[in-house]
């Protein structure tokens, strides 16, 4: 076990490694010689403030450990470029899936950092081009990168945006296929986000997903659980969080420990009305 403390967590909870991949994912770490449940997903699934994360929760409700290889603005690109964490999935008694944003994936239009997916490292050779006139200097997030393409792109934008969904459709089928006949479950997270400069992009997470999306992959999978916190929840902000007071206004950007709970129980219920095994397309 490789286990380190963090600034970004509170001052009980630990980062750990998981078989031969390099990155670090919330502790503590499960035992991979019992029967476990697999988390991957972002911000939310690594859940740096919340001492009782809904992964979780939802492993003990199941009886089983709990391997959380949520990523801190992780996407599908570092799950599909690391065979080790996709053998750890693949031998999951269960697998749930943060649906992850369109914008942190490499594509034809740009490549972001195989790790850090919300890192833009630049444009393809095949659109720079075209994209000659917009000035990218200071952009480092796939976010600002959007905002950015959306307000100096013009007629490209929509073009980039049907690119970006259709990549992301492709390569969650691909990371669903590597997962085998492992029982899969989505988490569809829906947020109000602060507005921004441009209304081609829907005002919740993940970013440019689309119901249509979704219907292209949940043929794949045993369910999809879309949530939206309730109103209570949501009120609570960040009691019950751990952190320390530099870190108020990272926490405030994330769900407390009672939209967990919700998330939790919604995704228990799916898991209790869940087939037999996973339906292939």
């Amino acid at each position: 076990m490789s286990c380190e403390l963090t600034g970004l967590v509170g001052p009980d909870l630990a980062t750990c490694a998981y078989g031969m991949s390099r990155l670090s994912f919330r502790g503590p770490k499960a035992r991979e010689d019992a029967p476990y449940m697999a988390f991957l997903g972002a911000n939310e699934t690594f859940a740096p403030f919340v001492e009782r994360c809904f992964a979780q929760q939802i492993a003990e409700s199941q009886g089983v450990g709990c391997v959380n290889l949520g990523q801190r603005a992780g996407g599908i690109e570092c799950y599909l470029r690391d065979v080790s964490l996709l053998n750890i999935a693949r031998q999951a008694r269960a697998v749930v899936i943060e649906v992850p944003s369109a914008l942190n994936l490499s594509n034809a239009i740009y490549k972001v950092h195989p790790r850090r997916n919300d890192r833009f490292v630049g444009l393809s050779d095949r659109v720079r081009p075209a994209l000659s006139t917009v000035d990218l200097t200071e952009v480092h997030f796939t976010g600002h990168l959007a905002r950015t393409l959306a307000a100096s792109a013009g007629h490209l934008w929509s073009q980039i945006v049907r690119h970006v969904q259709a990549t992301w459709v492709a390569s969650m089928q691909k990371l669903l296929d590597h997962l085998g006949e492992t029982e899969v479950h989505l988490l569809w997270l829906g947020r109000s986000l602060p507005p921004i400069a441009s209304d081609h992009i829907r005002p919740q997470m993940p970013d440019l997903v689309t119901r249509g999306m979704m219907d292209a992959v949940a043929p794949m999978v045993q369910s999809v659980v879309e949530f939206s916190a309730t109103d209570a929840a949501r009120a609570e902000g960040v009691g019950g969080m751990v952190f320390a007071p530099q870190s108020l206004p990272a926490a405030e950007l994330m769900w407390g420990a009672a939209v967990h709970r919700e998330i939790a129980s919604a995704v228990q219920d799916a898991l209790g009305a869940a087939p037999s095994k996973k339906a292939r397309a």
